[in-house]
């Protein structure tokens, strides 16, 4: 912790980690969580129906540090294991950690300092990603900026240094008031986020990573989609029919997003087979179609380009595309 940095704040800060069935790595992720710098937390642990040692580990480390609260309850899902978490929370800010990600040790510390002194609603920093060692820890070299929600919302959308992932941002707690994760719903982040950003009126932006995304070993890599997926054709259309409404600035960006979105999902819908999904294929391809324009915009990541003029040639030539960048992108996180 850089010792010159007065700390302009002790407010409670909750940090909430939903739990389920990651005995393998949990004891990681909490030592991550006592050992922050800032010391006035409350550890909000929701073991949602574990089968594993996941809840008799969680049980071991509250005997070890009084800030963690435990809540055990029948399986419900992430998206309810979170909601169970924001309403336990009694702290002014918000922190939510996924149960096998790591904290950087001086994260929460560097957030709450910036959110104090620029009044911001949400401080989100940059997450790095790791598959085996966990990465060199961060010292904050302080804030790259202070924007407008519209601002920041469209960095999420373009997914440059910060996404829509609930985690590795610190909110005020009263813009939680209102909203909660749709249970039942996979993509709950995609669904929810954007919505309560649009709640925002200004967001601090650190360019160091203060959170570690951990790549598990058996990734989702060539594993065909699930039926329940498809839900992101709903939810993807949602989110850009919000934005255009209430957003305009930001259509072509959610537009983007929502193509980006679809692409993944026909990369995973062939891993099953050419002809599976056939309604599904042609939603997505009249999608595609639709979007050209965007190829034109200088914002428009040159992997994406190419992945949409492989699509628009043919299926194959795609399949072989996304799966060449997708190696790629393993090696890289080796």
């Amino acid at each position: 912790m850089d010792k010159g940095i007065e700390i302009l704040s002790k407010e409670m800060v909750s940090i909430i980690i939903p739990i389920y069935n990651v005995e393998e790595y949990l004891e990681e992720c909490l030592n991550s969580a006592i050992s922050q710098s800032y010391e006035n937390l409350e550890i909000i642990l929701v073991d949602d129906g574990s089968t594993d040692r996941s809840g008799i580990i969680c049980d071991l480390f509250k005997q070890k540090d009084e800030r963690i609260k435990i809540i055990h309850k029948q399986n419900g899902g992430q998206s309810d294991a979170r909601n169970v978490g924001i309403q336990m929370a009694t702290g002014k800010y918000l922190y939510f950690l996924d149960s096998d990600d790591l904290l950087a040790r001086d994260a929460i510390y560097t957030m709450v300092n910036i959110a104090e002194k620029t009044r911001c609603d949400v401080v989100m920093s940059a997450a790095q990603v790791f598959k085996k060692k966990k990465p060199k820890d961060t010292s904050c070299i302080g804030i790259e900026c202070v924007v407008d929600v519209e601002e920041a919302m469209r960095r999420m959308f373009l997914h440059r240094g910060v996404g829509h992932e609930p985690w590795g941002k610190l909110y005020h707690r009263k813009i939680w008031n209102v909203f909660r994760f749709p249970i039942g719903k996979i993509y709950e982040d995609y669904a929810v986020l954007y919505k309560v950003m649009a709640s925002c009126n200004k967001v601090a932006i650190i360019e160091t990573p203060l959170y570690f995304y951990r790549i598990r070993q058996g990734s989702t890599m060539n594993v065909a989609l699930k039926e329940k997926e498809l839900q992101i054709f709903d939810i993807s259309n949602s989110v850009t029919h919000f934005i255009r409404e209430n957003l305009p600035g930001l259509k072509e960006y959610a537009e983007y997003l929502q193509l980006v979105t679809y692409l993944k999902t026909m990369k995973r819908i062939l891993d099953g087979g050419f002809n599976q999904y056939e309604r599904e294929q042609k939603i997505i391809m009249d999608y595609v179609y639709s979007c050209k324009k965007l190829l034109k915009r200088k914002w428009v990541k040159k992997s994406d380009r190419i992945k949409i003029l492989s699509l628009l040639l043919s299926k194959k030539l795609f399949y072989f595309v996304y799966i060449l960048g997708e190696k790629k992108n393993e090696i890289s996180i080796i």
